[in-house]
């Protein structure tokens, strides 16, 4: 919008420029698949009217937000995460190592976002979160062509394989690199990440960064991310498909937010590894809570296991509703673990009602 409105040389009011953005691979859309998305105007009348022209109703659904800014921001930053996803799974590099560096990415990214104007609340968007989420999983091209990257390939051979599709995450981390420039900002996850890609370094020089992971979040966090980790295994373990799957560990992370902001347990990007733990769920490498989530929807998680699950839902739920903080997802989850449930014995149940719980 900054380039239309200085392009358009005040012949448009710039409360009328629309951001679009959001997780949805084209494919899944085509396909009805459930689908959320994120507009941003400064007009929110304006924001209004663009929504009911895209909004079905029922399986593409259409959020607004005034902060403009932050969802360009954040719709341009999932790309060279992917990026750096994709290269990590190419170097074969286990959690640890990959939530190090990951967190380090997203670190730099929050302080350029902060910097650059954006609100600390779109990063719970759809366009951001929601974006991050589904382009760091092996379904996206930014994905794709880090992990070849990964694996030794040039950039020149993994693009003459492309057939003319485009991985944005390429143009993107020169752009951020240069932005910290701008701004006075350290940015060694981004310089390292443009040399990689233009061949100047191996993909191994990733790896030095992100060593020194800043204190913890909270306690909300630590137990809210264990459960948005079980949500994502749910949905996988459901049979749900990238879009879906994105909305729901969306909803289940807002709602986490929520309650530890109402609690005083911080921001998410105060511990950029955690937030990493969250992208990294929903790509090629599950932590053991996810797991647990793909158990618990193929009916093969132990007495032991439900008890320890019932209990960590149970915690987070207790602080929700002394915050007076709605949580519907959450809620779904902990009727689903009840002992008086018939839905753990019913998959498809299951899936109905964390999918209400969604809208």
């Amino acid at each position: 919008t900054e380039v239309l409105a200085k392009a358009l040389k005040g012949r448009v009011d710039e409360r009328r420029l629309v951001a679009f953005s959001g997780p949805g691979f084209a494919k899944e859309i085509g396909e009805r698949k459930r689908t959320i998305v994120t507009i941003a105007a400064k007009d929110t009348k304006v924001a209004s009217r663009v929504k009911g022209l895209f909004d079905t109703g029922r399986s593409f659904r259409v959020e607004t937000s005034r902060d403009v800014v932050g969802v360009q921001f954040w719709g341009a930053a999932k790309n060279p995460l992917a990026l750096i996803s994709g290269l990590l799974e190419g170097l074969s590099v286990d959690r640890k190592t990959r939530q190090a560096v990951l967190g380090a990415a997203i670190g730099e990214l929050s302080q350029l976002a902060k910097r650059h104007g954006a609100q600390s609340s779109s990063f719970f968007t759809a366009a951001a979160l929601g974006d991050i989420v589904l382009t760091s999983s092996a379904g996206s091209r930014n994905y794709r062509l880090g992990r070849d990257l990964g694996r030794g390939q040039s950039l020149a051979q993994i693009m003459a394989k492309m057939n003319g599709q485009v991985a944005e995450g390429v143009e993107n981390t020169t752009s951020f690199r240069k932005l910290g420039r701008r701004y006075g900002i350290s940015t060694p996850t981004f310089e390292t990440l443009d040399a990689v890609v233009s061949g100047k370094k191996p993909a191994s020089a990733l790896l030095t960064l992100g060593a020194k992971p800043k204190a913890p979040a909270k306690g909300v966090w630590r137990r809210g991310v264990a459960l948005i980790e079980t949500f994502a295994g749910l949905g996988a373990g459901l049979g749900l498909t990238f879009n879906p799957r994105a909305a729901l560990m969306m909803r289940a992370t807002r709602e986490v937010a929520k309650v530890a902001k109402a609690r005083g347990g911080g921001p998410l990007l105060a511990s950029p590894q955690l937030a990493a733990s969250v992208v990294l769920t929903n790509g090629s490498v599950a932590g053991p809570t996810y797991e647990q989530g793909q158990r618990l929807a193929t009916g093969k998680l132990s007495s032991g296991q439900l008890s320890a699950l019932r209990r960590q839902v149970s915690s987070v739920l207790r602080d929700a509703r002394e915050a007076r903080v709605a949580t519907p997802a959450l809620e779904a989850l902990g009727k689903a673990l009840s002992p008086s449930s018939a839905v753990l014995s019913k998959p498809a149940e299951l899936g109905k009602l964390l999918g209400s719980a969604g809208r």
